[in-house]
Formats: C-alpha cells, sequence, structure tokens
C-alpha cells in the first residue's frame, strides 16, 4: 500500500526542469587564509572539478554546484551578480555581449567573464575564468 501511494505521490508531482544559465571553467584560483594569500592556475582535469553552474528552476536561480543555493541577482552595469541568499559567497558574471566585445581582443588582452567567491572560515576562495 506504502508503494502504490509512493508512486501516486512521485508520479503526480510536476517535474521542475532546471536550464544551465551560466557555466565557467577556472583558470585560476586565489586563496585568502591566515597563512597568507596563494594564488595558482587551474588548468586540465582540475578546471572541469571546480566549474561553476548556474541554473535557472523556474523563476529562480541557484548554484548547482554549491548545493543548489538559491541565488539572489544584481544587475549593475556590465555585470550581474549571484548572491547566494545564505551570504556564503557570490558569482560575477560578466554580461553577455561584453564578452563577445572581449574575444575579439588579442589573447594577451583578453580577461574573466567571471569570479566565484566562496567564504572560508576567516579568508577566502575565489576563482576566476571563462
Amino acid at each position: 500500500m506504502r508503494a502504490i501511494i509512493f508512486c501516486l505521490l512521485f508520479f503526480a508531482t510536476p517535474s521542475v526542469q532546471a536550464d544551465s544559465f551560466f557555466v565557467g571553467i577556472p583558470l585560476s584560483k586565489i586563496t585568502v587564509s591566515e597563512q597568507g594569500i596563494e594564488e595558482a592556475g587551474i588548468s586540465g582535469i582540475d578546471a572541469l572539478e571546480y566549474k561553476v553552474v548556474i541554473e535557472l528552476i523556474g523563476e529562480d536561480f541557484v548554484w548547482a554546484t554549491r548545493n543548489n543555493l538559491r541565488l539572489i541577482p544584481v544587475v549593475s552595469g556590465a555585470y550581474t551578480t549571484f548572491i547566494a541568499e545564505n551570504g556564503s559567497g557570490y558569482i560575477r558574471v560578466l554580461d553577455e555581449q561584453m564578452r563577445e566585445i572581449g574575444d575579439k581582443l588579442p589573447e594577451s588582452q583578453r580577461g574573466y567573464y567571471y569570479m566565484e567567491h566562496l567564504i572560508h572560515q576567516m579568508g577566502s576562495i575565489t576563482y576566476l575564468g571563462r
């Protein structure tokens, strides 16, 4: 009987489709701690492991790579900052039109498309990437 009720509830519940809104691959990592500041480049498999994903579920943005934390978007100029509802960090993303302009620059002058900033104990971890 419980199995039947479970199946009815499971299949009667409308599923909400998640759409990837932004996916970024980090190129560098900056760690700030009581011991100092450490900067390191990231590439290959490590870069994929530390990618950032923002998904749009219904009308809500979530930080898919951080346990689906709800994000609050704040638009300012060429950037949108997605702030974690619990205050644990944010992602700042460059506007798509500005990315297109940046892609036309020589490789040596291209910048980052996003910054993911995480509060970690009494320090922080920041990923910068495209």
